[in-house]
């Protein structure tokens, strides 16, 4: 996982033009049966096209809609909501779930290495979160969440306007 982490952070970064609305719903294709599975609703608004990686935009998106399902609360029906908006660092996408959410202290820790938070009945490593904030971090942008337990999450990342990705 280390190694995985280190060569994510030295890779080269093909940077194109990207259609974030056809990149999610292809992501969400695959990952229609853990929503029919969690009998989420998602919503998605319009997202706009930005200049990136498209590999690095796939593991981000997918990693963070992955954790939106996985920790849908039970009992209730899933909520998920995937927009963005354009902000003078660039493009701001955010992904909400009505889910467990994260307790505030424990947010930083989310996005460490080999750092799982909340109850354990989840299988993982806890490296996709600190995957994410690398990858964001190479295009130039930031990642952060904002959450409350039993409420949900919102998981935020900007690309910027001009790539500033690092090759």
């Amino acid at each position: 996982a280390i190694l995985k982490l280190s060569r994510m952070g030295r890779r080269e970064l093909k940077l194109e033009t990207i259609s974030m609305g056809s990149l999610v719903q292809s992501l969400l294709q695959t990952l229609a049966h853990q929503i029919e599975q969690k009998n989420a609703t998602v919503t998605v608004g319009a997202l706009p096209e930005v200049i990136t990686a498209r590999t690095s935009m796939e593991q981000i998106m997918g990693n963070l809609l992955d954790n939106a399902l996985k920790y849908l609360g039970q009992g209730r029906p899933g909520k998920l909501t995937i927009t963005a908006e354009r902000s003078p660092e660039g493009t701001v996408f955010h992904v909400r779930d009505n889910g467990r959410g994260i307790a505030k202290d424990d947010i930083p820790k989310a996005f460490e290495i080999f750092q799982r938070v909340g109850k354990q009945d989840v299988p993982g490593e806890g490296m996709g979160l600190a995957y994410v904030k690398t990858l964001v971090r190479r295009h130039g942008g930031r990642i952060w969440c904002e959450s409350e337990p039993g409420a949900g999450a919102t998981f935020s990342f900007t690309v910027p306007a001009q790539s500033t990705a690092t090759a």
